[in-house]
């Protein structure tokens, strides 16, 4: 299903960046705060997000 290979592409992304900054920095540390960074923005957006009423 659609959610199911969304997830794969996720992973792949999230492992590419992850490498990337590893190799660029050449710290993992950086890597990490990196992705939380990603996290942090997701959550953020996710907040934005106007609820709607079901009535």
């Amino acid at each position: 299903s659609f959610y199911d290979v969304a997830e794969k592409i996720g992973i792949v992304i999230g492992m590419v960046i992850f490498a990337s900054i590893d190799q660029i920095t050449g710290s993992m540390r950086n890597a990490i705060v990196f992705l939380f960074v990603f996290f942090l923005i997701g959550i953020i957006l996710l907040f934005r997000v106007p609820k709607t009423n079901p009535n």
